[in-house]
């Protein structure tokens, strides 16, 4: 009983200060990280691109939810227990009409249920896929680099800001750096500098630079996130997809 006391008063008193963001704020409380739809909703208050999207609770409402989104959707089982959805088949992609998502949704849950039968399903997810915001010219919408875009919790320095490529490329290149909170757009633009493959952000086999200001702009809004909400000891922004026009956080994860 005393260690859970403990526990509780060092996870509630970081810093001695209080997370400004009421989502954050109760997660802490209630000892859980932030499912993926508590995360875009954050994200995107904080100023944070995030495509259109829903949490269904049956069949028809992900019919609805697409219809209302416009597909190509994709979609995934919202759980605090499931940490790895694909694994257990908790995604699906490329959902092109209302027939598509209620089968998905039905796959989903009967997937999940038999694999993770003891979990906690609060619904699933409904998002956008995201193209580049521009003419809807699909051979366009492909000219896209993933970055990842993160926070982490050191002990004796605090929160820093971490940047690098996206996707597969952060297991296999750790192509990534790092910043201490607060970031400004000046450092910002130098972490995109200083990373070995900075030179893809400018373009390269003929592809258009990406649009570096609107992800120095997604840098900053993620140290101002962490910085006035400390009991975050996690995030990871991965895959950001990054345009010569805008860019968009695909999957968000924050953990307290």
């Amino acid at each position: 009983m005393d260690r859970q006391c403990c526990e509780v008063e060092k996870k509630n008193d970081f810093k001695g200060m209080t997370s400004k963001h009421e989502l954050i704020r109760s997660a802490a409380l209630a000892g859980r990280n932030l499912t993926e739809p508590e995360a875009y909703r954050v994200i995107e208050e904080y100023g944070m691109p995030v495509p259109p999207f829903r949490l269904v609770k049956s069949p028809s409402e992900a019919a609805r939810a697409g219809k209302s989104i416009g597909y190509p959707v994709v979609m995934k089982i919202v759980s605090p227990n499931i940490l790895h959805k694909s694994d257990i088949g908790g995604v699906r992609l490329g959902i092109l009409t209302e027939e598509d998502a209620i089968k998905a949704y039905e796959d989903i849950m009967c997937s999940v249920t038999s694999k993770q039968p003891d979990a906690r399903i609060d619904g699933i997810l409904v998002a956008k896929a995201a193209s580049k915001p521009a003419d809807g010219n699909r051979e366009d919408s492909l000219d896209v680099l993933e970055v990842i875009i993160g926070a982490v919790q050191d002990p004796e320095f605090g929160h820093a800001v971490m940047f690098g490529l996206g996707g597969i490329f952060v297991e296999i290149a750790k192509d990534v750096v790092f910043r201490i909170t607060p970031v400004t757009h000046k450092d910002a633009f130098e972490m995109m500098s200083e990373i070995k493959a900075g030179h893809m952000l400018e373009g390269v086999r003929g592809r258009a630079p990406r649009d570096k200001d609107v992800l120095a702009d997604i840098i900053v809004a993620l140290s101002r996130l962490i910085s006035e909400n400390p009991h975050i000891s996690s995030v990871d922004l991965n895959p950001v997809l990054s345009f010569d026009k805008g860019a968009c956080v695909v999957d968000a994860k924050i953990t307290c």
